[in-house]
């Protein structure tokens, strides 16, 4: 008898730290959304590149204000820009956004075809930005939030580095002011 009262009061105290912890968590986890939609921040994610990007080209785009910088394997890049109105996201919801497409040159690797190495830099604003779902967030300044795609597809062993090069370029963007 006197044994299962302190396995009660010691589940009970379990219980209470479970709770607790989801609590803080969940907290922690609203926290951190909020902070990416509240434009405290202009540059969400602050990131050092792992390479060093002095000799790289700058890239800058007055019309959606933002930068970035390409390695000397991107020579050439193909750069597309324009809008998407009917994207759905994963819960079936259309969103819209502008981009800019960043194609690598090289299409063809010594393995084949295997399709283009690109990345894509969306503008959002607000409403469409919380819709949107496999953007990885860059930052946001007013009512503009920046977030990046990626596709390397089956990059054979030839245009890997192409594709590795994607974070390193990721790494360089900014928010012109």
């Amino acid at each position: 008898m006197f044994g299962n009262k302190y396995l009660k009061i010691a589940l009970v105290f379990l219980a209470l730290v479970v709770v607790a912890g989801v609590g803080f968590i969940s907290w922690k986890i609203d926290q951190e959304i909020n902070d990416i939609y509240s434009g405290t921040d202009k540059n969400l994610i602050n990131r050092k590149p792992a390479v060093d990007t002095s000799g790289w080209e700058i890239y800058r785009n007055e019309q959606y204000g933002f930068e970035l910088k390409f390695p000397l394997t991107w020579k050439g890049v193909e750069i597309t820009t324009g809008e998407e109105n009917n994207a759905i996201n994963y819960d079936s919801k259309k969103y819209s956004f502008k981009f800019v497409k960043f194609t690598h040159p090289q299409k063809i690797s010594s393995k084949g075809n295997l399709g283009d190495i690109w990345f894509e830099i969306g503008i959002f604003d607000e409403n469409n930005w919380k819709l949107a779902q496999g953007w990885g967030p860059l930052g946001n300044s007013g009512d503009k939030f920046f977030g990046s795609a990626h596709f390397n597809g089956a990059a054979p062993d030839d245009l890997l580095d192409r594709a590795k090069e994607i974070t390193a370029i990721r790494s360089t963007f900014k928010i012109l002011e």
